[in-house]
């Protein structure tokens, strides 16, 4: 960091022509030698006296050597995200450890695609990390002279909050404003050390020590101006606030560069840490943890009171058929119920969070089970067909307002489209009136108030997005509009008087669109403000998205395992960082799957 604010010091001291008199300096080269002719011009002033002094914090060190903090061993490798102008611009920086240009140092070789390589040595001594020359061809031989190898990264560290200062001061060796003088010259590096803090690295934390470094180059002109007075002294100011992990090395560091013409050089920076590898050993970065967990089950809901997932288990599961299946997310433990009845499948918690409604294919009927046991509280038959025989839930929606209150999608058996209506039931008995069969609603859910259930055609191509009015005795269609989508469309989803089918976003009750995420399907509403999507495109890897409630803007995208098994997989978001992505489905018409992948990530949060 010493060698890279010098370089830009000089680069904009040369622009700037050096106060008065011209300078043919430019960055990275040593500006000719003026010599000096006596005597001194009248006016002009001499460079300061030669000082060359490290005042060092008294007391006990903090020794945490053993825990490597600046690892430095030739073939280390670091890959930053260097983030400037508040995130707008991004690009790819790299750190690599070499040889040294001579014994017993080594060389920190920093590369960026738009600034080029910037390379320093380093020696390790008792007192930690010195920097070896950093100003060479920087700037003069003498200032470079004067400066000599300063202890940039004290090991053992200082108490924490104490304050140690470098200072070189004295001739800068040539003269840059033309009046045969030499100029002054001072350099001075100010090191805190803030002490160790918590730091997220990807899934884990790790303890970072934190230190603030200021660095600050003053050229003092000696040619006076036309007035008289001496031109203001250039100051330059890089400032360095850095975080290092044991046994990984810098893991982030704020940078920015100042000075007194121009203000701020440029934008200020960041580097984060993405990817390296120590002592041969990559180092454990990646923030998404995934967890697989294998259950055959039919539909997967998560009930956010308890924080659980329950999962209807098919009968053809051996010893665990006909039953339902809790997840813990945190652990991806797996218990299972007693038989709860046929194939339950479809599933919705009651508004109370009291109770689950499971429909059971295998017997045409809904089933009502306390949480979080699962006893029976009551069960309805649905609707049948002298010609298309018992009709099936194919989804279930709960009534937000009234825990007794449910609407159901039925669905015929062996037919298409399978259509069979929207039915309501209140206290376990079906209402007379329902919405009509063959085009209709596959997916729904309720209203804000309770008082409309939305619904979703996936079965042709019509498409519509549907708002029914909850009656006294039933349920009456009263809007449609094509909505666009797909066949097999899996998600509907509200929060407030958002609807979300697919990845597009309506308002309730006129179902405008409202805007659409611009990439994913299957997309869910998650805490807290966000929209999560899955991106499978055929032939490419598997990435979950994350966008912006308030503006469907992507935020973020986490790859998934390639082997997750996620092709036509369908998100069930859990508690805050964890979403659960059914697995092992064969087919998008298929509600049926294999497991379970639970992804958790700070990044979802």
């Amino acid at each position: 960091m010493a060698r890279g604010c010098i370089v830009i010091a000089w680069a904009m001291l040369a622009a700037c022509g050096g106060g008065g008199g011209g300078s043919s300096a430019s960055s990275g080269a040593e500006p000719p030698a003026v010599a000096p002719t006596p005597p001194i011009p009248a006016g002009s002033r001499q460079p300061p006296a030669t000082v060359r002094s490290d005042d060092n914090p008294t007391g006990a060190r903090v020794d945490r050597r053993a825990d490597n903090y600046f690892p430095m061993a030739v073939g280390d490798r670091w890959t930053y995200e260097r983030t400037a102008g508040a995130g707008s611009s991004t690009r790819t920086v790299t750190v690599r450890i070499v040889g040294g240009s001579s014994a017993g140092t080594v060389g920190w070789l920093e590369t960026d695609p738009v600034d080029g390589e910037d390379a320093v040595d380093y020696r390790r001594t008792a007192e930690g990390l010195e920097v070896v020359r950093p100003f060479t061809g920087g700037l003069s031989s003498a200032a470079a002279q004067l400066v000599g190898d300063p202890l940039e990264y004290a090991d053992p560290f200082y108490a924490v909050g104490s304050v140690r200062r470098v200072l070189r001061q004295g001739s800068y060796g040539q003269d840059a404003d033309g009046d045969g003088v030499h100029e002054g010259f001072s350099f001075e590096l100010t090191q805190t050390f803030v002490g160790f803090e918590d730091y997220r690295l990807g899934a884990r934390t790790v303890q970072a020590a934190r230190l603030r470094t200021v660095y600050r180059v003053v050229v003092l002109y000696s040619k006076p101006l036309a007035s008289g007075a001496y031109p203001p002294d250039y100051v330059f100011t890089g400032t360095d606030e850095t975080w290092w992990g044991p046994g990984i090395g810098l893991l982030r560091s704020d940078r920015r560069f100042e000075d007194s013409t121009r203000g701020t050089i440029e934008p200020a920076y960041t580097l984060r840490l993405v990817q390296g590898t120590v002592d041969g050993q990559a180092i454990e970065i990646s923030d998404v943890v995934t967890r697989r967990v294998e259950v055959q089950h039919n539909a997967l809901v998560f009930d956010a009171r308890r924080g659980l997932y329950y999962a209807s288990v098919p009968g053809s599961a051996v010893a665990t058929g006909n039953r339902m299946a809790t997840i813990d997310p945190a652990t991806g433990t797996v218990t299972h119920s007693l038989p709860v009845g046929s194939e339950p499948n479809a599933m919705a918690i009651a508004a109370d969070g009291a109770s689950i409604y499971v429909g059971l294919d295998g017997s045409g009927e809904v089933v009502r089970l306390a949480l979080p046991g699962f006893a029976e509280m009551g069960r309805v038959r649905l609707p049948s067909s002298s010609f298309y025989g018992q009709f099936t839930a194919e989804t279930l929606a709960a009534s937000p307002t009234d825990a007794d209150v449910f609407a159901v999608a039925l669905a015929r058996t062996s037919v298409s489209p399978k259509h069979g209506g929207v039915a309501l039931v209140r206290a376990m008995q079906l209402q007379p009136r329902q919405t009509q069969e063959h085009t209709g609603s596959n997916l729904i859910v309720f209203g804000p108030d309770g008082q409309a259930v939305y619904g979703y055609n996936n079965e042709s191509t019509e498409f519509g997005l549907r708002r029914i009015e909850v009656l006294a005795d039933g349920l009456a269609e009263r809007q449609v509009i094509n909505f666009g989508g797909g066949f097999y469309q899996r998600s509907l989803d509200r929060v407030g008087t958002r609807l979300l089918v697919g990845n597009r976003v309506a308002r309730t009750p006129g179902l405008e669109l409202d805007g659409q995420v611009s990439a994913g399907t299957g997309c869910r509403f998650a805490e807290p403000g966000r929209i999560l999507c899955l991106d499978n495109a055929f032939g490419s890897a598997p990435r979950l998205l994350v966008a912006d409630l308030a503006s469907y803007v992507l935020l973020d995208t986490l790859s998934l395992p390639t082997s997750a098994g996620v092709d036509f997989g369908t998100l069930v978001p859990g508690p805050a960082g964890t979403v659960a992505i059914r697995t092992g489905t064969s087919h998008p018409a298929y509600t049926w799957a294999t497991g379970v992948l639970l992804v958790s990530s700070p990044r979802l949060q």
